[in-house]
């Protein structure tokens, strides 16, 4: 599972803001955000299992990011929903095409919500593979999570809550925004057995969130900050990446990439 707090055309620097948290087994090998050496452009972290990802950007400005869909049973021989980051990434298909994709062979995979889109771009979308269509996030702040889109679960409120008022304030230092993606806060009203999953941030020795990232897009480039959490809860590691994406004929296209580690 996974959660993502978007704020889009609500800031004068940044019309695109992403705050997400990575929650996975705890086992499970991933890599780092890093920039993939077999798929021309991805900047994301990798899952080591299936070889996909949870979030990621690349040189030609898009972004994606997958959550997991509780609507449905999963099945045991579905696809990777990593491999849809992965593929709007590191493909070649017009937003067209892979929407096209995505109606064609969304039951191939368990359940999900896929954003994806990029800055001046057309903006972004969600797939749901609940009714398999794709709708336009609008201006505003949404949230993503295991429910609908924009669902009103107190964390998800809670979370877009304190993306406003980061906003507001003009606190926008990516130490402060992580430290609001660490809130452990639990809500009284949910199921015993699914308390410890009610907090923004999943604290567990077996099951957890495992990595913060943060983008912050602007015209010309994004800003990439993840950090990194041990099963008890303790940072383990984090990075920072910029990309410049000047503006091309159709939009943003490639550019180049710098790299500084925090």
């Amino acid at each position: 599972m996974c959660i993502l707090f978007i704020a889009v055309e609500r800031h004068p620097k940044y019309p695109l803001i992403i705050a997400a948290n990575r929650d996975e087994m705890h086992a499970r090998p991933s890599a780092p955000v890093h920039f993939w050496r077999d798929r021309r452009g991805i900047l994301a972290g990798r899952d080591r299992v299936a070889g996909g990802a949870w979030f990621g950007v690349n040189r030609d400005g898009r972004v994606a990011g997958i959550t997991n869909y509780r609507g449905a049973p999963a099945k045991t021989d579905a696809r990777s929903r990593g491999e849809l980051v992965a593929r709007f990434l590191g493909g070649d298909d017009s937003r067209a095409g892979f929407e096209e994709f995505l109606r064609r062979e969304h039951r191939a995979y368990n359940p999900f919500h896929l954003i994806y889109g990029g800055i001046g771009d057309g903006g972004l979308r969600c797939f749901s593979s609940a009714d398999g269509r794709a709708r336009p996030l609008a201006r505003g702040f949404h949230s993503i999570g295991n429910g609908a889109l924009d669902d009103a679960w107190p964390k998800m409120s809670r979370g877009v809550e304190m993306l406003r008022r980061h906003i507001d304030e003009d606190d926008l230092a990516a130490g402060a925004l992580a430290r609001t993606m660490r809130d452990q806060t639990q809500f009284d009203g949910a199921p015993p057995r699914e308390k410890h999953l009610s907090s923004i941030f999943i604290l567990g020795a077996q099951y957890g969130t495992r990595a913060t990232t943060l983008l912050f897009g602007a015209r010309g480039g994004f800003g990439l900050h993840e950090y990194r959490y041990a099963p008890d809860g303790a940072e383990s590691g984090r990075a920072h990446f910029s990309l410049d994406i000047p503006r091309a004929p159709r939009g943003i296209q490639s550019g180049q990439a710098a790299r500084a580690a925090t």
